[in-house]
């Protein structure tokens, strides 16, 4: 089927969207290069990613049926809006490549002696698949399991409470500006201004009326939960989060179940 025959709901886009901002962050928090106050880089991300949207929501209302590659000539004319059209591919690569390689990363942590490329073959083939599917099949599937890891997160923040203490949040003072604003910057780019690549999908949403309603509450709910994710992992571990390259997993393994789970070594 082609791209243009693909139809997906507005709902369906909402949990695309909350994929998108958790799939790359959930693990690295962004926010915790700027310690204590990392929660704030979020809330202005936040801010610059609800403009960015309003903008990309108005140019898929303006041109429906058509996605930018299409409409850039339109906007910026033919030269400029080829650059511009090759600059949105490029950054839906660059996504990929980014994520990808935090996967990696992560894998390589937690199983140090497994290669790389027992993690990467599999992870570009399930990628390929998804592609080779179509917007259709992955938004389906994104329907489902992406509110399952919603739960799955306010889960583990449950149970990470009698760890919390929200003194560690203070003062909210920003001690390196430089710091911060470089953290806010790096917010910025990813993920919120990668959300450009929604322009591609846009035209394919049938409920179009529903449309800015499910993508605004899909940003909201993604970027609240990196906010609460980010302010649970700053209580745990205070200004001591800028060192670690995955808080949220170190978290996990300092809660406790009774006799069920245990704090690991």
């Amino acid at each position: 089927m082609g791209l243009q025959n693909q139809k997906i709901s507005s709902g369906q886009v909402k949990w695309l969207i909350v994929g998108f901002l958790l799939g790359g962050t959930i693990l690295t928090d962004p926010g915790s290069n700027a310690g204590h106050i990392g929660w704030l880089a979020i809330i202005i991300g936040l801010i610059y990613g609800f403009l960015i949207s309003i903008i990309f929501l108005e140019l898929s209302k303006r041109f429906p049926n058509q996605s930018p590659i299409q409409y850039n000539q339109k906007l910026f004319g033919v030269y400029l809006g080829y650059l511009v059209s090759l600059g949105q591919v490029l950054i839906a690569l660059s996504v990929t490549v980014v994520i990808v390689k935090d996967f990696l990363i992560f894998y390589t942590i937690v199983l140090p002696e497994t290669p790389q490329t027992a993690f990467a073959i599999p992870m570009v083939l399930i990628l390929s698949y998804t592609a080779l599917k179509g917007v259709e099949a992955f938004s389906r599937s994104a329907h489902v399991l992406v509110p399952v890891s919603i739960v799955m997160i306010y889960f583990v923040t449950s149970l990470a409470v009698p760890l919390l203490d929200y003194y560690k949040i203070l003062p909210l003072t920003i001690d390196s500006p430089r710091l911060f604003w470089r953290t806010t910057l790096s917010i910025i780019s990813f993920p919120f201004s990668e959300m450009v690549v929604f322009l591609m999908i846009l035209p394919m949403v049938a409920d179009r009326n529903k449309l800015k309603h499910k993508y605004l509450s899909g940003l909201l709910l993604g970027t609240l939960t990196l906010l609460i994710v980010s302010i649970r992992n700053i209580a745990v571990f205070g200004n001591g989060i800028a060192t670690m390259m995955f808080p949220s997993i170190s978290l996990a393994r300092c809660i406790s179940l009774g006799d069920v789970l245990t704090p690991a070594n």
